[in-house]
Formats: C-alpha cells, structure tokens, sequence
C-alpha cells in the first residue's frame, strides 16, 4: 500500500520510482523514527504522518523543477536540513545528481550519514556546521545549481543564507506553507539586493494533496532564479540575517 502511495506520488511528478527506490524511502522513514525514540529529531512519529509531511513532501519539489532540467547531471546544496529534508528522498529519486547536505546539529547530520549508508546513497555528502561560514568557502560559493530549503528561517533570511551558494542561472527553492503574503513581498526585496529574481510561487498539484491530506495545508514552493553571484559581503556575520533581516526597515 505505501509502495503503491510513493509510485502514485512520483508519477504525479512526472518521474518513475523503482521498487528499491520506494522501499529505500520507507526505509528512511523507519529510521527516522526510531531515531526520534533517542533524541528531538522530529515530533512526527506516526509512519503515515511521517510519510506525507517528510517523504512526500520532500518529493512534492519536483513540481517546482523543469523536467529538461532534471534530466541532466546537477550538483544541489539542502541547507538546515535537519534529519535530511528534502536532500535525502531527493538523492534517492536523482542519482545522477550530486547532494550536499548542510546541518548545523551534529546529531541530526549523523543520523543522516547513517541513513545514507544503510540505503546504500552513492551521491550524498553531509557537511555539519552553519551557512554563514561554509559560504566563505570558495570550493562551494555560487557552486551549486540547486538550492534548497525547507522551513527553516523566515524568506530575508533564508535567502541570505541560501543565494551566496548559488551559481549564476541556478534554481533555489524555499518550501514553505501558510499564510506568507508578506513574506513573499519581503523576499522580492532582499532577492533583488542577493542578486536573484523575485519569487515565483508554485503550489503543489491538487492529486497530491488528494494522496496526502497532510500536505493540504496551503504548501508552496518559491523559486528563484539567480541573475548574476551574490555579493561576498553576504552573508553577513552569524545572528544579523536573524535579528537585522534584508528588508526595507533595516536598510
């Protein structure tokens, strides 16, 4: 039944899932869960809850990437992906790809290597430390093609932690829900200022949420195109994309 419900999901997405890719997905899951009984990782425990709002979520990104584009060869950054959303589905429907995953939590980037190795992921890295410091890095500054992150910060600051990876005409992609009128306003603004586009917002197709009523929440996907590399002052030291985010009362 759940082989069934990730087959369904992908096809949705307009991509195949082998049965070794639906089960190392479910296996992920499993995983997830049990590590949640050890320490915080995740408040979702039910497997059903747990497969809508991590697997299937994760999947749900694809609707926001062109399908000549996933074809080809892409390496992708996932930063603040905490137990490894969306990086980690992703790096199980793309092996073509090349994934990093950027984590801050110790704990939560083991977990991932672990899950990783079990499932047997050939094209994932795990780097654990914070954006503001691996964006000084010159082996990964506007690098990446893809960028992704999953409700981890409000969109000014996200972005700033996010663009400065980014190589000029690569994709980034905040996941994010509710009511964010503002923030989509808020993110225009401090795109222009990181060298991207503003946000297009892109909602998860109708059948999913259908599959998934867990995902029927006012999900979307912005996503931006970056115009040319952000500028090396961003981003700014640790705490100020936080408390001094890019918007027009702070600059």
């Amino acid at each position: 039944m759940e082989l069934d419900l990730l087959k369904d999901t992908a096809k949705i997405l307009h991509t195949q899932l082998s049965n070794a890719q639906a089960e190392a997905l479910l296996r992920m899951r499993d995983m997830l869960i049990e590590a949640s009984a050890k320490f915080n990782v995740t408040a979702i425990v039910d497997p059903s809850q747990a497969l809508a709002r991590h697997i299937i979520d994760s999947m749900s990104l694809l609707a926001a990437i062109p399908e000549n584009i996933r074809q080809k060869p892409r390496k992708m950054l996932d930063v603040g992906s905490g137990a490894g959303f969306p990086c980690l589905p992703i790096a199980v429907l793309f092996p073509h790809w090349q994934i990093v995953s950027l984590e801050a939590t110790g704990k939560k980037a083991v977990l991932q290597q672990q899950i990783a190795n079990e499932i047997g992921l050939q094209n994932f890295t795990i780097l654990t430390g914070r954006s503001e410091v691996f964006a000084r890095d010159d082996s990964l500054r506007g690098s990446f093609q893809i960028v992704t992150a999953r409700a981890v910060a409000a969109a000014p600051t996200l972005l700033e932690w996010l663009l400065p990876f980014a190589q000029v005409n690569a994709l980034t992609f905040a996941m994010k829900k509710g009511d964010i009128a503002d923030e989509v306003r808020q993110a225009a603004y401090a795109a222009h200022i990181l060298g991207a586009t503003e946000p297009e917002i892109v909602s998860l197709p109708a059948e999913i949420c259908s599959l998934a009523p867990d995902l029927a929440d006012n999900r979307v996907i912005l996503r931006f195109r970056q115009l040319k590399l952000t500028g090396k002052t961003f981003p700014r030291p640790s705490g100020l994309p936080q408390t001094k985010p890019l918007t027009p009362e702070n600059l």
